[in-house]
């Protein structure tokens, strides 16, 4: 290219050029980029004019975090851009490195913007630079918050390197700084990466989710509730544990408030919250909120099959009934008064593959309950076999429950091989890939389905030490010892030894779970009470029967120190896990202690579970059979059944009218009554407009249908039953 190819600098620029800094081609009937642009040339004006509050910006100068993050394109407006106001989030914007003059500081926030910046009069929009231009017509119902700061390293402008936080004193939920694109973001990823994988959580459709929350049609309690349960188990330090709890009191409140008319969206927001304040040792809150999810399943006809929905929308219906019913089984700890959600209730089949319902490839598999032995559908994933050992467990213990209560002993031996048999049949249904080995493991060891993986087979070898611990002499759980003996010493030493023999054997699934050299996943609270019935039960045959057994001290302690150990590797603590974890360690410092603990005290004949019996008739109680990490235990329920009666007053009118106002100053709360008065309370003892692009394949497609009523649209574990580690005579604080 010679010198003379080289374009000059032109005198001739029109004016409009020249306040965009940018080359003009200088043609006199008016220049090309004005042309292009369709805006008037100072050349065909003939005039030589600052025309600069004449043009219109083209590109911001600035664009906002969320807009930035989802590289979309933002207005610019001030104090937030039109984008983020039509999807009702918080538009907060990042400093410039232009307008940031003091490299030093790490974090802005909208205290250091000009407060001009923060009040524009209505139909105008100011850029940072200071251009105006015609705004949109919508007011502006949101500014900029002084809740979110950006935190991001010094220098550092690529928006991936963002963090956005928000503390516990900021923490406004009728603003939307917690609703931020960003965060939101966020805890979805979060959820599905970490809380997915539990079958509990499995009714959630990734896809299907995040399409409906970018078209604005993602319900706030959802929203609200996946940042709460997120913040809780997860590492999220985008929101405080403190602004999540408030995050799900929210979630709560709007689904409590409008509770009378029920909804599929409205039954899953319940699901986490339950999961939540069963997570945070709440469980008054998840023990009722249950019952109100389960009445909502039940009216929106969950427990019945769909087939005039999407297949995405059918099997998300399915998942949603099968989480409520595992959390009933977990919930009623056997015991058929507390449960809510019967098996021959529900008339829909076992959930499909992840992989199906991830990419909506419809999937036949099979009902609960089957007719014959048949070899086990190829089709049922982990969460199939989740839910199939959950109904074994539930089984096991309503039937041993109510074999220690029962007055007829004689069956109890046919009853432990029937249930015996269900538990192996299942296993043998199970394809071998599935079985529990080392190379299994491994395999799954890089998958999501770790936690199912490990899940299904403790609970399969839990459900056998449930079976087995009624014959233990001296726990709570177990037959009389009367009964016992009725039973033959044969099959009672053969249960017993089975019992620790299953105890080993989970003991065996920790220790290979502790070799796999990756982060375990998030498993509730599920793992961390199998570990407490592990080390009891391997402890309780130390104490009573080790010497028929050639056991040692070392070595029992060397198989309790395996479930501990894996529970300190466990990712994320919640106050429940923290509890059960505190009683393992004090199991272990106590178990291998010296001398065996007392037998059972005398106490005169009669038939357990009917205490009041009287002249040879039973007399039913309130009494049942509760574990001490039972969430049923420790409920926070005061039994004012005594303030029902008639008050006695007595002779004298001033101890009558003392005693009448006594009686209202605390009719409001009523104290428990004494252990005198002969009363006591079981419990304590023991989504808008839809889009048509989203109709095609949809998890929420009919949530919203299916009602004839004119409405609109994985966990504490209660395993062991007694408050003593393996005596039920002697209490033991631990």
């Amino acid at each position: 290219m010679t010198a003379s190819q080289f374009t000059r600098r032109s005198t001739d620029i029109c004016a409009e050029c020249r306040a965009r800094k940018i080359r003009c081609d200088g043609q006199q009937d008016g220049c090309g980029n004005c042309a292009r642009l369709e805006s008037s040339c100072s050349f065909q004006r003939n005039e030589d004019v600052d025309v600069q509050p004449l043009l219109q910006r083209q590109r911001v100068r600035l664009a906002c975090v969320a807009c930035r993050s989802l590289k979309a394109r933002c207005g610019g407006q001030l104090p937030g851009c039109r984008r983020c106001h039509l999807k009702g989030i918080e538009c907060v914007y990042k400093p410039s490195k232009r307008a940031s003059t003091n490299a030093s500081k790490s974090t802005t926030s909208i205290h250091e913007l000009p407060a001009t910046m923060t009040a524009l009069p209505e139909g105008t929009v100011s850029a940072l630079g200071g251009h105006t231009s015609p705004v949109a017509d919508a007011p502006r119902s949101h500014t900029l918050s002084p809740e979110v700061e950006i935190h991001h390293p010094s220098g550092a402008s690529d928006t991936a390197s963002t963090r956005l936080h928000v503390p516990v004193s900021d923490c406004d939920l009728h603003g939307s700084a917690v609703m931020n694109e960003e965060i939101v973001m966020q805890a979805f990823d979060n959820f599905f990466r970490h809380l997915r994988p539990i079958p509990a959580f499995s009714f959630l459709h990734k896809a299907s989710l995040l399409q409906r929350y970018q078209a604005g049609l993602v319900d706030r309690s959802m929203i609200l509730a996946v940042i709460g349960i997120v913040t809780a188990m997860t590492d999220f330090p985008a929101v405080s544990k403190e602004c999540g709890a408030r995050c799900i009191q929210e979630a709560e409140r709007l689904v409590i408030s409008d509770f009378g008319s029920p909804s599929v969206l409205k039954t899953q927001v319940l699901v986490l919250i339950i999961k939540y304040y069963a997570w945070q040792r709440e469980h008054s809150k998840s023990f009722m909120l249950l019952a109100t999810a389960s009445r909502f399943a039940y009216a929106m006809k969950l427990n019945y099959e769909a087939p005039d929905l999407s297949f995405v929308a059918q099997e998300s219906r399915r998942r949603l009934m099968w989480s409520i019913y595992v959390l009933d089984t977990i919930f009623g700890s056997g015991v058929r008064e507390l449960t809510l959600c019967p098996d021959e209730t529900l008339l829909i089949q076992l959930p499909c593959h992840e992989r199906n319902f991830d990419f909506d490839l419809p999937q036949v598999t099979e009902p609960l309950k089957l007719m014959s032995h048949q070899p086990l559908s190829d089709n049922v994933g982990f969460v199939g076999l989740y839910v199939r050992i959950m109904n074994l467990r539930s089984k096991i213990l309503r039937a041993t429950k109510n074999a220690v209560v029962s007055q007829n002993h004689e069956q109890v031996p046919a009853l432990v091989e029937g249930l015996k048999s269900e538990l192996d049949t299942f296993m043998a249904r199970v394809p071998a890939s599935l079985h529990f080995s080392s190379k299994s493991l491994h395999l799954h060891a890089h998958s999501s389905d770790l936690c199912p993986f490990l899940l299904v087979h403790l609970w399969w070898r839990q459900c056998y030490c449930d079976l087995y611990r009624v014959t233990l002499r001296g726990l709570r759980e177990a037959l009389p010892c009367a009964a016992l003996d009725q039973l033959g010493p044969e099959f009672v030493i053969y249960c017993q030894f089975q019992c620790f023999e299953a105890a080993k054997a989970l003991s065996a699934v920790f220790r290979s779970s502790l070799a796999l050299k990756v982060t375990l996943p998030v498993m509730g609270s599920e793992i961390y009470a199998c570990a407490y019935q592990c080390v009891r039960l391997l402890f309780y045959a130390y104490r009573h029967y080790g010497a028929s057994l050639s056991l040692s001290v070392e070595s029992v302690t060397d198989h309790a120190m395996q479930c501990l150990l894996l529970l300190r590797r466990l990712p994320a603590i919640s106050p429940a896990a923290v509890q059960i974890q505190e009683d393992v360690q004090k199991l272990i410092s106590r178990g291998a202690s010296t001398g065996s603990s007392p037998s059972r005290p005398s106490t005169p004949e009669r038939t357990r579970g009917y205490p009041n019996s009287s002249l040879g008739k039973p007399v039913p109680t309130a009494a049942h059979i509760l574990s001490r990490h039972s969430i049923v235990r420790q409920l926070d329920i005061i039994d004012d059944s005594a303030a029902l009666g008639m008050p006695r007053f007595s002779d004298g009118d001033e101890t009558s009218s003392q005693y009448a106002k006594g009686y209202e100053d605390t009719a409001s709360r009523p104290e428990p009554a004494s252990a005198s008065s002969g009363v006591t309370f079981s419990l304590t003892e023991g989504t808008s407009n839809d889009l048509t692009s989203l109709a095609t394949s949809n998890a929420f497609q009919g949530a919203f249908d299916g009602l004839d009523l004119d409405l609109d649209p994985h966990t504490l574990d209660p395993f062991t039953w007694n408050w003593s580690p393996w005596d039920s005579s002697q209490e033991v604080s631990i």
